[in-house]
């Protein structure tokens, strides 16, 4: 259960928000099981790869090879669904990994 307390005069601003917050809740209950797969090194590799970092550089911060980076890329695109990198920040921000 939600409660919400909105002042009166910025209601139109705030039915805005409110729709967000349930689109956003929609979607996490939607993704959920596929958040759960993911290993916490892959929710590391996506936090990166978010921020914009490619796999050399992830390979370097977290001292892994590149073909093991790419495996864990390979395998958050086959949990999350898409190859899309604005659908996985997305997913990203809806977990709060970033």
């Amino acid at each position: 259960m939600m409660n919400i307390a909105l002042p009166v005069n910025g209601l139109q601003h705030n039915s805005k928000k409110i729709d967000h917050l349930i689109g956003d809740n929609s979607y996490v209950r939607l993704n959920l099981e596929r958040y759960k797969s993911l290993t916490q090194r892959e929710k590391q590799i996506i936090i990166l790869i978010a921020q914009g970092k490619g796999s050399n550089q992830i390979s370097d911060e977290l001292f892994i090879s590149i073909h093991t980076v790419n495996n864990h890329r390979k395998s958050i695109v086959h949990k999350v669904g898409d190859r899309s990198l604005l659908k996985l920040v997305k997913f990203a921000e809806a977990f709060g990994l970033i």
